[in-house]
């Protein structure tokens, strides 16, 4: 099978990057013959090796070549002349439109291509899914929009060590960190207490699980926290909007909601909170890691890339090709995938 995995840019060790990584590696590791396209390829991601074809000219592919296209940032609707050599060829690819934040300008579903497409409308969290289904106005059903949460690759889901009893080794993944978190950390290692700070301004690299092992807890927000959770560590939710801090039972449907962002709340602390919370509120988060992770079914990536594959195996695309050529047939439809292609070329 042919699969194409398209966002808008693959260059930092960020969120957007992450997913389309992970999701192009799953489906390598199948067999599949999986492409990594996306308009603004750089280091330091590009030089990490990849078991897949990666290109940073994704105006030259044919859409019609692929039988499944994942579609970070629009990217399906985007690509020059994409959707037209579909309907052309009489072969359109199952669709995947995936959102993964409910406020970026890049992070959206063109609600008129999904449905010409017949597209499968895949979110990180049940806030963005509300997010794009009142930007839809109407055209897509919530129900419909499927939430894959940012899930986790089988790796991280791996047994590992015992959580220590007492708090020694933290590890902190931000690209953003907060100053009073930084300070608060400097506290910690004066009262011996290992943090380890991965993000933009410090080391700087992706996580996997043998970084998750070898902390005794994670301090982050969004995606790392279900890699977190996959990797049995209690989990201190804090980043640049503040947060909910120690991840257990009783927030835990609160904070999934919101992908973990440590937006729901808004919450800043000021250092002494910070260092006392992590110091003495760790014991009591070890204490709620088993069930949070047994409550964790959906946060496996292969829960829903799986059926995902399934489908595409057997997705028929004449059949879906044809609808799309009436919709191009369309001059309203014509005119409006235009206009989305100009605002995808105008900078912020």
């Amino acid at each position: 099978m042919r699969v194409l995995v398209a966002t808008n840019q693959l260059s930092d060790y960020g969120g957007s990057e992450l997913v389309a990584w992970e999701v192009a590696e799953w489906f390598a590791s199948r067999g599949d013959d999986v492409t990594l396209a996306t308009t603004h390829l750089g280091s330091p991601v590009i030089d990490v090796p990849a078991p897949f074809a990666i290109t940073g000219e994704p105006d030259g592919l044919d859409l019609s070549t692929f039988d499944l296209v994942w579609s970070q940032h629009d990217m399906v609707t985007r690509l020059a002349q994409g959707l037209e050599r579909c309907a052309g060829a009489r072969r359109l690819p199952l669709v995947v439109m995936v959102a993964l934040s409910p406020f970026e300008r890049l992070e959206h579903v063109d609600a008129l291509v999904a449905r010409a497409t017949g597209a499968e409308v895949w979110v990180n969290s049940d806030e963005t899914a509300h997010a794009v289904a009142r930007a839809g106005q109407g055209l897509l059903d919530p129900r419909r929009i499927h939430r894959f949460r940012n899930a986790a690759p089988e790796r991280f889901w791996m047994p590992t060590p015992p959580v220590a009893p007492e708090v020694r080794r933290i590890l902190a993944v931000s690209n953003r960190l907060p100053l009073e978190l930084r300070q608060a950390f400097e506290a910690l290692g004066r009262d011996g207490i290992d943090v380890r700070i991965v993000g933009r301004h410090d080391e700087y690299t992706w996580i996997g699980p043998d970084d998750i092992a070898a902390a005794d807890a994670v301090v982050t927000i969004g995606k790392t926290v279900v890699d977190a959770i996959a990797g049995a560590r209690p989990v201190y939710l804090y980043d640049r909007f503040g947060g909910g801090g120690w991840l257990w039972r009783g927030n835990w449907e609160h904070e999934r909601f919101y992908n973990f962002s440590g937006r729901p709340d808004l919450h800043r602390r000021d250092v002494p909170t910070l260092v006392r919370e992590l110091r003495f509120g760790y014991a009591d988060a070890v204490a709620e890691v088993g069930e949070i992770r047994e409550a964790a079914a959906d946060l496996h990536l292969d829960a829903h890339l799986g059926p995902l594959r399934e489908r595409a195996l057997r997705h028929r695309g004449r059949i879906a090709a044809l609808g799309l050529a009436a919709r191009l047939a369309r001059r309203s439809f014509r005119a409006h995938l235009a206009t989305t292609r100009r605002k995808s070329d105008t900078p912020d």
